[in-house]
């Protein structure tokens, strides 16, 4: 995470936010007119194809949704 060595006074970690995404991902759904949406990645981390709960969230009150993924780099 850090360019240097990593500093004693700071930590990191990856936050278990599947839920919240699922959420978000249900209220996109609703408020979509097009059916299709994007989602913008905080960093370039490419997570599991299985772990767009997003896509999922949205999918379940549109099933023709379509999600376009953008991650930084």
């Amino acid at each position: 995470m850090w360019t240097e060595k990593h500093p004693k006074n700071a930590g990191s970690f990856f936050a278990y936010i599947d839920e919240c995404e699922y959420l978000a991902g249900i209220v996109a759904g609703y408020a979509s007119k097009t059916g299709k949406l994007g989602f913008v990645g905080a960093k370039p981390i490419r997570r599991p194809p299985g772990h767009q709960r997003f896509t999922l969230g949205a999918g379940l009150v549109n099933p023709k949704v379509t999600t376009q993924w953008y991650l930084p780099g």
